[in-house]
């Protein structure tokens, strides 16, 4: 069954729900991709740390957050242009897109890619892209149901020391 949540615009004081967001989706969604003694060993309060240089007001970025009865069960983050040099300007990324586990398939991710393509449009944008690691197949369905194909494009990103992580792109022409 598909929860009732509100989709609005993040702001430094949503760090906390953001952080737990993402401490908890990487613990479960990458269970079998990454070693378990680094999932484990992540906290909600070194994410908090992680976030305090971020510029919440950045012109380029974006972020949403899904909440439930006031509760943050969600977090997209959409970052105009794409990192990716290649690509010219009216390109968007999708830097990261989260769910509680306890919530997944109440429709939040759903949303919240709704909320971040839409926004792109609004921006003028053209296609958007996204990075996800290729061994979550989980991940990469979803994404697909999102409208969204592999595009070919593969790399090496280096979360963990000594443990490249193959990751592909996808994108969606709008």
């Amino acid at each position: 069954m598909k929860e009732a949540s509100t989709i609005r615009v993040a702001t430094r004081s949503d760090a906390e729900g953001i952080a737990r967001t993402r401490v908890e989706g990487w613990q479960s969604a990458y269970r079998g991709i990454m070693p378990d003694a680094f999932l484990d060993s992540m906290s909600v309060a070194a994410d908090l740390e992680r976030m305090a240089s971020w510029a919440w007001d950045e012109g380029g970025t974006s972020q949403w957050v899904s909440e439930v009865d006031g509760e943050i069960v969600g977090w997209a983050c959409m970052i105009i242009p794409a990192r990716d040099e290649s690509l010219g300007d009216d390109v968007a990324e999708i830097a990261a897109c989260y769910v509680r586990p306890t919530v997944w398939g109440g429709g939040h991710g759903h949303r919240l890619m709704t909320e971040a393509l839409d926004a792109a449009r609004k921006h003028g944008v053209t296609e958007v892209i996204l990075w996800v690691l290729e061994d979550n197949a989980q991940a990469q369905h979803f994404y697909t149901r999102q409208g969204f194909e592999h595009d070919g494009a593969r790399k090496l990103e280096d979360h963990l020391p000594q443990m490249p992580l193959a990751v592909v792109r996808m994108r969606q022409l709008l």
